[in-house]
């Protein structure tokens, strides 16, 4: 049984090199039902991650992706106080010292990994064909068998939250899940399929 072993994938997008192309959706999502509808003007982009240069390139990529869709972000690495290491109560300070009304939230949920079997099957092959009732048409077609084979999967699951910051509720929640992600564009699946997701949810005027 032939087996294929792909690269290890690291945690988050920070330490991911796979050179295959990921794929990303956003495989559960909620919306608060008693959230009433308003358009937010001040949105506070934040990566949750421990290293400062994953955290703000994704959050740089995320702020220009939901400007680009006529939404108000700022990314919380452009803010003196909240660049390096960060606590909930720097945030909040902030949040309330500079009216933000709404904060977008992304984390790490976790790493799945799978072994995916794809199983054989058998494919005829025309080899040639000389003429109704020809001795050849007897060996023109040749059987070609496909053993099955086992895959490595690896998915990486982002869990993504925007909270409305008068009452601190949360007003919207999805998961996203990137198949064999990779350093070259995961970032650019996620925030693509978080801001399509936010968009067709209504949330935003």
């Amino acid at each position: 049984m032939l087996k294929i072993q792909p690269h290890h994938i690291a945690l988050f997008f920070s330490l991911i090199f796979l050179t295959a192309c990921s794929t990303t959706s956003v495989k559960n999502s909620w919306k608060n039902p008693a959230f009433n509808q308003k358009n937010f003007q001040k949105v506070l982009v934040i990566g949750v991650h421990k290293e400062v240069g994953v955290r703000t390139e994704y959050e740089s990529k995320l702020t220009n992706k939901l400007k680009s869709a006529g939404i108000d972000a700022i990314s919380a690495s452009t803010i003196k106080g909240l660049y390096g290491d960060r606590s909930k109560e720097q945030v909040i300070e902030i949040v309330r010292r500079d009216g933000y009304d709404s904060v977008l939230v992304t984390k790490y949920q976790a790493l799945k990994q799978e072994e995916i079997y794809k199983p054989g099957y058998t494919e005829y092959q025309v080899i040639g064909y000389r003429g109704l009732f020809d001795p050849f048409y007897y060996n023109s077609m040749i059987e070609i068998h496909h053993p099955g084979y086992t895959i490595d999967r690896e998915t990486l699951f982002l869990e993504v939250s925007l909270f409305e910051t008068s009452e601190g509720q949360i007003v919207w929640r999805g998961v996203t899940a990137s198949i064999n992600p990779s350093r070259n564009n995961v970032v650019d699946d996620v925030i693509t399929a978080i801001t399509d997701k936010i968009k067709s949810a209504g949330i935003f005027n």
